[in-house]
């Protein structure tokens, strides 16, 4: 494919182009980019940069003596790896989300939103962030195996939830991930414990070091592996967060006793551990922290869990 100017270009062929409503192109330096197929109504070109990605809305293209058609370019900014790897997820996020044709402003405000997975990222721990998602992944696993077909598209990473899984408007689930004890000591915000509007589920996890053991990488893989059956943004919310993880061939992350690890996974009511007896918000203090002992609550058996999400969303 190519436009008036000839800068970029398509293995697909006519027909195959002709139908697709995003195609993976290559401009005249051999860069990726993305070509998303306008909703057909001309409209006043534009261009828009982020900090991650730049974008040409409503071009006007024409391939051979075919009609002129128009069409989006979305590209990378930089040409450095991370770069690369953030636009790998954007474009798979592209070819899930857009179906039809779509308009500029349709497609800004996507990839807007989008913008905000891959900049600034904050600055977080890595070795505290990889346990973390280790014990995400280990309990989405367990519980789609145990019959939650649905669990990986309640999947979420963004900061301004309070949970991890938000699987109803009535029903949470928040995991917490340790380095194995017997004491099951978590850190909580005080708001996770206490809400009154919806039920908050905890799983707790005990992990173990194992060398020969199932790495972090493994579980993505795992988790993403039929992400054809997962709705757009769990699979960019994954994507995204593997990306956090910043997982490379020669380090694969933090491995597991993963069978170990999987029989040791308890589930709670946040209610019934223990929490201080205060509102859930008090005027001029916020982010109330403390670390309980989850060992002080009653454990509720994954059928329970089941069961719970079963009579909220009428389906697993």
């Amino acid at each position: 494919m190519e436009n008036e100017e000839r800068d970029y270009f398509s293995k697909e062929t006519i027909e195959s182009f002709s139908r697709a409503n995003v195609v993976s192109v290559r401009d005249s330096f051999g860069r990726p980019v993305l070509f998303v197929r306008s909703d057909g109504i001309r409209k006043r070109p534009g261009k828009q940069i982020w900090r991650s990605m730049a974008a040409d809305f409503n071009r006007e293209f024409q391939i051979g003596d075919e009609p002129s058609f128009f069409g989006h370019i979305v590209r990378p900014v930089r040409d450095d790896e991370e770069s690369a790897a953030a636009f790998e997820i954007i474009a798979h996020y592209l070819f899930r989300k857009i179906p039809d044709p779509v308009s500029g402003q349709d497609l800004y405000l996507i990839l807007g939103a989008l913008d905000r997975f891959f900049s600034d990222l904050p600055a977080i721990r890595i070795d505290l962030y990889r346990v973390g998602m280790l014990g995400e992944l280990l309990v989405l696993l367990y519980l789609n195996r145990a019959g939650w077909a649905s669990v990986l598209d309640s999947y979420h990473t963004r900061e301004t939830n309070r949970h991890d899984f938000e699987v109803s408007p009535k029903l949470r689930l928040e995991v917490k991930a340790t380095v194995e004890n017997a004491t099951r000591i978590h850190s909580f915000s005080h708001s996770q414990l206490v809400r009154k509007d919806c039920l908050v589920i905890v799983a707790s996890c005990l992990l173990e070091g194992s060398d020969k053991g199932t790495s972090l990488k493994d579980l993505f893989d795992e988790a993403l592996g039929d992400a054809s059956s997962l709705n757009a943004e769990a699979c960019l919310a994954l994507e995204a967060a593997r990306y956090k993880c910043a997982l490379t061939p020669d380090d694969p992350g933090p491995k597991i006793a993963r069978e170990r690890a999987e029989s040791l996974i308890r589930f709670f009511d946040s209610k019934d551990l223990p929490h201080l007896e205060i509102p859930d918000e008090i005027r001029g203090i916020s982010d109330i922290r403390y670390r309980v002992d989850c060992n002080q609550g009653t454990p509720i058996s994954v059928e329970e869990v089941l069961e719970k999400v079963q009579s909220e969303i009428g389906h697993l």
